[in-house]
């Protein structure tokens, strides 16, 4: 199975926040066609429904650390991840820092590509407990983040 095996358009019919990234990551599009689309996610879906909850003073939930999950800190730093680290989040340290191939990272890339759905896609296997400001994907479904995580660092691990 090709690393994007045509889910760009499954991609792209997602939230503007998925869109920007497909074209900047997966497409390498110019910058100015992504940052567009980029400029739309304050506008549209997911950034302007989190935006929407900002408190004048620029912070969410009333606080900078507290209430927990929703507080400032949390919304900027760790959502969605909270404090759990996963098998997808290491490689993306990896990917994202252009590292150079490891094979030692075999098993976490076979364990990554097992988990994809016949269809190509990754879903949602769980939710963390704690308060969220609105669900973005739904548990057992396939997931446009999860999806796009995935086909960055598989872009990456087949240079």
């Amino acid at each position: 199975m090709s690393t994007t095996n045509g889910l760009i358009p499954w991609l792209m019919d997602g939230d503007p926040a998925i869109c920007w990234q497909t074209k900047r990551d997966l497409e390498d599009a110019p910058v100015k066609r992504w940052q567009a689309e980029q400029r739309r996610a304050l506008n549209e879906g997911w950034g302007a429904r989190l935006l929407a909850l900002q408190a004048p003073d620029g912070s969410w939930c009333g606080g900078i650390y507290s209430p927990k999950w929703t507080s400032t800190t949390y919304t900027l730093l760790s959502y969605p991840h909270r404090r759990h680290y996963d098998v997808l989040r290491g490689l993306e340290y990896f990917a994202r820092a252009n590292a150079p191939r490891d094979e030692r990272l075999r098993d976490a890339i076979d364990l990554l590509n097992s988990r994809r759905g016949a269809d190509g896609t990754w879903p949602v296997q769980h939710k963390y407990p704690g308060k969220v400001f609105f669900q973005m994907e739904q548990v057992g479904r396939p997931s446009r983040w999860n999806t796009l995580r995935a086909l960055r660092v598989l872009q990456w691990w087949e240079r």
